[in-house]
């Protein structure tokens, strides 16, 4: 359903999408600059509003970066283009992977590389690492991180204190480099 707010002085339509399978509030400033919001199916409208006032900030630096990028860096990547990242893109996470491991020596099942549009990886409770291709565009510290954050996931599927103890093993300087990832994720705001 599409609706107006107004944010900081401008009026924003948002896509307001109320599905069974969400847990929680998500916002989202897609690369057209449309900004989409998901919800568990009865939440408030009012909560709805108030998330999107608190995150205006937020929301309005991503719809301007957006509108300021050339329309040549928004088009999709062809097939064969998509390919060549993706190859590239599971070369480094194994060989990620395997290096970061050698700290934690946890059993996963498998990796797979693919595009992803609100995450940058993920792990299922089957051991399964997933991993958005678009991290082979990230500095190899971002990347690192990230590996490294999907790796205790196998040990800690939340993000608790003895998580975050378990990913400063292996990345003394998350917290700087989780900041790093937040100011360029162009995903959501969660």
């Amino acid at each position: 359903m599409k609706r107006d707010i107004v944010l900081a002085g401008r009026e924003i339509r948002y896509t307001h999408h109320k599905t069974r399978r969400a847990k929680r509030l998500i916002i989202t400033v897609r690369h057209d600059a449309s900004v989409l919001v998901t919800t568990p199916r009865y939440y408030p409208l009012k909560f709805v509003e108030q998330s999107l006032h608190e995150k205006s900030g937020w929301i309005m630096r991503q719809v301007e970066h957006f509108k300021q990028l050339p329309k040549s860096v928004l088009h999709s990547v062809d097939l064969s283009e998509y390919r060549q990242y993706r190859r590239a893109a599971k070369d480094l996470v194994e060989q990620l992977v395997k290096q970061f491991n050698q700290l934690y020596n946890f059993s996963f099942n498998k990796i797979s590389v693919r595009r992803q549009t609100t995450r940058w990886a993920s792990c299922s409770a089957k051991g399964n690492l997933n991993f958005n291709y678009k991290i082979i565009f990230l500095p190899t510290s971002l990347a690192e991180y990230i590996v490294v954050h999907e790796l205790c996931h196998l040990q800690e599927m939340n993000h608790s204190q003895k998580f975050w103890r378990l990913v400063a093993f292996g990345i003394p300087d998350y917290r700087s480099r989780r900041q790093q990832l937040r100011n360029i994720n162009t995903f959501s705001s969660q």
